[in-house]
């Protein structure tokens, strides 16, 4: 019994740790005013991932790209782009095309895990791929629970003579 409980309670924290390595490795919140820059068809430099690239135009200038990404230099720069079609990815930056709408399918409503929708069944599909995954992971959470309570109604019940 208490194998079950060590064991549970193991689990748990690998569920609680596993998903969360992946966001400790970086160093920046959004990397969207580096895509920014790349989308306009700029050269970027300087970025390692943990710092803003320097996003160099077509005469030569340049600035940061969180700076060309917030307004604040290059809008002399700053091009119309297109519109995201039915299924993709949508960074922050670009919007739908017409008919089509915004929802956030990744965890947490990360921007990068946005897509455009042109009808609610096609999105409702992608949910439904993850449903057995849940209901997987919940039932082996329940399963050390549910024989823990047994045993212990049984132990009650039955006092120190056991079947």
């Amino acid at each position: 019994m208490k194998n079950v409980k060590i064991l549970s309670v193991l689990f748990i924290i690998s569920l609680t740790i596993i998903p969360n390595v992946t966001h400790a490795v970086t160093c920046r919140p959004s990397y969207d005013d580096d895509s920014y820059c790349k989308a306009h068809g700029y050269q970027l430099t300087g970025n390692d991932g943990c710092t803003a690239g320097t996003c160099i135009f077509p005469d030569g200038s340049s600035c940061l790209s969180t700076d060309f990404y917030d307004g604040n230099c290059g809008r002399e720069f700053k091009k119309e782009l297109a519109c995201t079609e039915n299924g993709e990815r949508v960074p922050s930056y670009r919007e739908c095309c017409d008919g089509q709408k915004l929802f956030h399918i990744g965890p947490g409503g990360f921007a990068t895990w946005r897509t455009c929708e042109s009808n609610f069944i096609y999105y409702s599909t992608k949910l439904l791929r993850a449903w057995p995954l849940i209901l997987v992971t919940t039932f082996l959470l329940c399963i050390p629970f549910i024989i823990y309570k047994v045993k212990k109604k049984n132990k009650k019940k039955f006092g120190k003579y056991q079947l």
